[in-house]
């Protein structure tokens, strides 16, 4: 990545240590907004991009869903592999693991940064939290993000039918 350049000054070393998911996950970011024709004014260390489209300018944050840790000790609890057990997982846990990186950077208030008033900031999220959890970032976020289950099947003539209630 040449054309990267470190705001921080700590990529390297974050991207080497503790932090190499969220640091591959800025990465990758980089490489998907550059491949879609965006520029960058990296004058800023927050948030991550400062992008310049066609029309206007838009922020982006990489936001990443960590292990739990105790210091430098991962604490994470294993996924279950009972399928009741991991329904509750993703029903009672999940909403803890989003909710506790995106409110980190909602606490941030970007949006006040003069640089950044007036123009729309993407917290763009993926979770890093244990093996395999991209697997099932669909069928967590969406329920947290707007409190709302899907259950899908098809009926008789093979028509497909989705049905949502409210997360209470």
């Amino acid at each position: 990545m040449p054309y990267f350049e470190d705001v921080d000054g700590n990529f390297i070393e974050q991207f080497q240590s503790a932090g190499f998911d969220s640091r591959f996950w800025e990465l990758y970011l980089f490489a998907l907004l550059t491949e879609g024709g965006y520029v960058f004014d990296r004058h800023y260390q927050a948030p991550d991009f400062m992008c310049g489209g066609i029309s206007q300018h838009v922020f982006v944050e990489a936001v990443t869903v960590n292990p739990t840790r105790q210091g430098n000790i991962i604490t994470e609890p294993p996924v279950p592999e009972d399928n009741d057990e991991l329904a509750a997982y993703f029903k009672q846990y999940m909403p803890i693991k989003w909710g506790s990186a995106l409110t980190s950077k909602l606490r941030k208030k970007y949006w006040n940064l003069t640089h950044v008033q007036g123009n729309p900031i993407v917290l763009a999220i993926q979770d890093f939290h244990c093996p395999r959890s991209m697997t099932f970032t669909h069928s967590t976020l969406i329920p947290y993000l707007y409190g709302m289950e899907f259950a899908a099947f098809y009926d008789a003539e093979g028509v497909l039918h989705v049905d949502g209630k409210r997360i209470q």
